[in-house]
């Protein structure tokens, strides 16, 4: 399937990449090291496996290295007992109150899908002012250089090709899924809403970004999988804004704390989520498997592993204990030198910017 709309839709948006490094030297270039890699036991890939040079995955982060501080012994009791608040109530409500979005669905099923109905796209963005609005601006911007000036829907998806329509589309309906509410308008809650929501988008620009770099990987998987990986984070958050489940306000709680719940829950809620709502396979697996052994054969999996772990500790302070260790270790298994993992960093740093800019 041609990639082309990637490449697109990130020039619409005024996205510029560096091109990635190759992997170091082998005799069956960058397929043999990522093939090698896939057969490797996970016991086998470790940090002190990959080659020389150390690359600070902290480079250019939003924050301090020194801003980060590990959980007290009370904290990790306190996330313990808050993890097991927000498990009973997600048990309750099976699902019902916050659906994924039926036109998000919609869009996400059709980018499975080799063959677009270009009159069903149509008419899907037609019923989104927004998304209407934002494609007619994004035609009209790569039209710049024309005197004739797009206004019908239909135009505008031609002009742009469906396939980039479609990404877009995925990104705004998307913005639904990760808005708290009332429950989220001040304190850590707003900020730890804020950030699920730019990390998501960032992901998935990185692992769209590195997935295009990959012949063997799949552009679109990477790209979904990149943006509702961390799905089962958003019920784990509408659980803690809820003082009748945790026993107190979300503003009083304190942001490593929510960060630890996040990560004790996201996994469990994302894939119940992903299967309930009868999401593609390959993004059930996503929700599913992005923390799961490398020896996993899923290589899109592991490439949104990769651009979200560097985009969490691009992002936040408050990253999983392990996650750079992790990092290195992924990168390892795709068959990254220490010059490629610097020009990914440099990407994903890229991303975060692009997706501030939404």
């Amino acid at each position: 399937m041609s990639q082309s709309w990637w490449r697109s839709f990130l020039d619409l948006l005024g996205v510029r990449r560096p091109r990635l490094a190759s992997p170091g030297p082998s005799r069956h270039g960058a397929a043999g090291a990522v093939s090698a890699a896939r057969r490797r036991p996970e016991a086998e890939v470790s940090v002190a496996c990959l080659p020389p040079g150390e690359v600070d995955l902290a480079e250019g982060a939003e924050y301090p290295p020194a801003a980060r501080v590990a959980l007290s012994a009370e904290e990790r009791d306190e996330a313990a007992a808050l993890g097991a608040a927000c498990r009973a109530a997600f048990d309750v409500s099976k699902l019902e109150a916050h659906a994924f979005p039926m036109r998000a669905s919609r869009i996400v099923a059709m980018l499975a899908d080799d063959e677009f109905d270009l009159d069903q796209l149509v008419a899907l963005t037609q019923r989104d002012p927004a998304l209407s609005a934002c494609v007619l601006r994004v035609a009209n911007s790569a039209a710049s250089g024309s005197l004739e000036q797009i206004e019908g829907l239909r135009d505008a998806v031609v002009r742009l090709g469906a396939r980039t329509v479609a990404g877009i589309a995925v990104v705004l309906a998307s913005r639904h899924v990760f808005d708290g509410g009332a429950s989220a308008s001040r304190g850590p809650l707003r900020e730890a809403w804020n950030l699920l929501w730019l990390h998501s988008v960032s992901s998935a620009f990185a692992a769209g970004d590195l997935a295009l770099e990959r012949r063997t990987a799949n552009l679109e998987h990477a790209f979904l999988g990149g943006m509702l990986h961390d799905l089962g984070k958003t019920f784990a958050l509408r659980s803690l804004g809820d003082a009748a489940i945790v026993g107190r306000r979300g503003d009083e709680l304190a942001m490593p704390v929510i960060a630890s719940v996040l990560e004790l829950l996201h996994v469990e809620f994302g894939t119940a989520a992903a299967n309930a709502w009868k999401l593609p396979p390959h993004v059930v697996e996503a929700c599913a498997l992005h923390h799961a052994a490398l020896a996993e054969n899923n290589l899109d999996v592991r490439i949104v592993r990769l651009a979200s772990g560097l985009a969490a500790i691009h992002l936040s302070p408050h990253f999983r204990e392990g996650l750079e260790d992790d990092v290195r270790a992924t990168a390892l298994s795709l068959g990254m030198d220490r010059f490629a993992l610097r020009a990914t960093l440099t990407g994903v740093r890229g991303s975060v910017r692009q997706a501030r800019a939404l």
